[in-house]
């Protein structure tokens, strides 16, 4: 359609300079003609993350939001991508990082052995991940340009060059999973001070519309009394979404929700 639309205009250029048959031709008296103008097909919109993907083509960065915004709950378990992550003193700390990754570059060694070099992308920055060996063999089939993974690994020298830093995964899988895996349950933190009925009523509604498989738990304290009391709901479960984490958070305060989620 793009290409019409330069045909169609480069058409109109030259008939205005033409002395005959003009676009405006018959304006003035003349036999001239309108040339017809291309029809916009229906064609179906952009998904979010394609939408994405061509902004970034295009200007270089993203405009109407980040790929890695559908896992915002999975996201937050993980360490920024910042300049940081491979200070010395991080040396022989595990952490647990995700992104997208970016580029993929599978290279062959002198001795015919196939490497990867890779880059993954998160909010905070970027991060160069190389694989070699049983680790390229094991974990390469994740470092697909535009997959969305999380890693667990260890910052470590680099090998033969223990001065250099490098971050060694030890386990990885996509961030899509993460959730069914991973997440174990909701846990709500209430001030029994601005508890009345809207607040309970606001509170029900969104649980009985988010009716899922995961566990909910409430933590209704006293600051001036300094008593707690943690409540368990063993018949109501939930589903865990970014729009229900959204809500809540927006309800109570980023401060008192929060996930719980079985170790990685």
């Amino acid at each position: 359609f793009i290409e019409r639309l330069i045909r169609y205009a480069n058409k109109v250029a030259e008939d205005k300079m033409s002395t005959q048959n003009t676009l405006f031709g018959a304006m003035d008296g003349g036999s001239g003609f309108q040339i017809q103008q291309p029809k916009v097909e229906n064609v179906e919109e952009w998904g979010n993350i394609e939408k994405l993907r061509y902004e970034k083509e295009v200007v270089g960065f993203y405009i109407s939001g980040h790929p890695l915004d559908q896992f915002a709950m999975e996201m937050s378990l993980c360490r920024p991508l910042d300049n940081t992550l491979l200070d010395k003193e991080n040396k022989d700390k595990e952490f647990t990082i995700g992104g997208v990754v970016t580029s993929a570059n599978i290279r062959q060694s002198k001795n015919g052995n196939q490497f990867g070099i890779y880059r993954l992308e998160d909010y905070a920055g970027s991060l160069e991940i190389a694989l070699f060996g049983k680790d390229f063999i094991e974990f390469s089939r994740y470092f697909i340009p535009e997959a969305f993974i999380y890693i667990k690994g260890k910052v470590m020298g680099r090998w033969g060059k223990d001065d250099e830093l490098e971050f060694k995964p030890q386990l990885i899988d996509l961030l899509s999973e993460m959730k069914e895996k991973r997440l174990k349950e909701m846990k709500l933190k209430l001030d029994i001070n601005s508890l009345d009925v809207s607040m309970v009523d606001a509170l029900k509604n969104l649980i009985l519309k988010n009716p899922g498989k995961f566990g909910l738990k409430v933590d209704v304290y006293d600051p001036q009394n300094q008593y707690d009391i943690a409540l368990f709901s063993r018949t109501v479960k939930i589903e865990i979404t970014k729009e229900l984490h959204q809500k809540m958070t927006a309800l109570l305060g980023s401060e008192n929700v929060s996930l719980n989620w079985y170790s990685v």
